[in-house]
Formats: structure tokens, C-alpha cells, sequence
């Protein structure tokens, strides 16, 4: 697929702000789970970890289907253009690209994050390190994901 350097800066702003969409859910939920209970610190890692599957859907789930549904009516309405070439690989219904893009994500990212925690955990963390690491793995999850749902939505020929 040609990208064009336009291309290349709708990618980063909208990627950009997914990253930010992704770090402010990711510390409201963290405060919906964590956050309320008034606990000084979380110390079940099982727990703390377990939380990174159901993240990691959601927030890439969010980051494919309106981003995406954006793209495509800019692309409609004319101010975005299509990428040259080849349709996407992955599904061209957006809500199926998704699900599909929020599987792996929850997979790969989710689980990897949860083994990794569970190896290196040292004890109980602080609500403020509970909120930082969550928030930058919504951060850290954006990107990828948001990039190839973008990709795939700039291949779509619409109507």
C-alpha cells in the first residue's frame, strides 16, 4: 500500500489521539476497579494482572471502530484519500475487524502484560503505580493497534 506523507500525518494525529483517549479510560476504569475501594495499595497480583485481558479488548476494540468509522466518513465526505493498492487482510466489516484486531490485542498484549506482571511482581503497589502502569499500557496499546485498524480503514474502498 502507497502512504503518502499525508497519509503518514493522519496516521500520527489520529493515533495521537487515540493514545490520549486510551490513557484518560484507562485511569477511569483503573479508578472504577481499583480506585474506589480507598485502599492505600493493591497487593493482589492475580488480580492487578487478570485486569489486563479485559483492558486490553476493550481499549483496542475503541481504538478500531471509531477511529476507523471516522475514517471512513472522511473518506466519504472527500477529506481523507484511500490508500493505493491492495484491500486490507483483515475483514472489511468494521465491526468484525475489531473484534478480530481486539482478540489479538487482548492475546498478545493482555496476556503479555499479565505473565510479565505475574513474574515481576515485588509486593503490593500503590494506587498511584496501579494508575501509572495502567494508564501507560492503554498508551502503549494504542499505538499498535489504532495504526493497523487505521491502515486497514484507508485500504477499505467506500461509497
Amino acid at each position: 500500500m502507497a502512504m503518502t506523507e499525508l497519509h503518514r500525518r493522519y496516521l500520527a494525529r489520529e493515533t495521537a489521539v487515540s493514545a490520549v483517549v486510551n490513557a484518560a479510560l484507562s485511569g477511569f476504569v483503573c479508578w472504577l476497579v481499583f480506585g474506589r475501594s480507598g485502599a492505600a495499595s493493591i497487593d493482589d497480583a492475580r488480580a492487578f494482572a487478570t485486569d489486563f485481558l479485559p483492558q486490553a479488548f476493550i481499549l483496542s476494540l475503541m481504538s478500531t471502530l471509531v477511529p476507523g468509522a471516522v475514517t471512513r466518513r472522511r473518506m466519504r465526505m472527500g477529506e481523507v484519500q484511500a490508500l493505493e493498492g491492495p484491500p486490507s487482510k483483515l475483514p472489511r466489516n468494521l465491526l468484525l475487524r475489531a473484534l478480530c484486531i481486539a482478540g489479538l490485542a487482548m492475546l498478545i498484549g493482555g496476556g503479555a502484560a499479565l505473565l510479565l506482571t505475574l513474574a515481576v511482581w515485588q509486593g503490593p503497589l500503590s494506587i498511584a503505580q496501579v494508575y501509572a502502569i495502567k494508564v501507560l499500557f492503554g498508551v502503549l496499546l494504542a499505538v499498535p493497534v489504532t495504526r493497523i485498524g487505521l491502515r486497514a480503514a484507508l485500504a477499505d474502498r467506500v461509497t
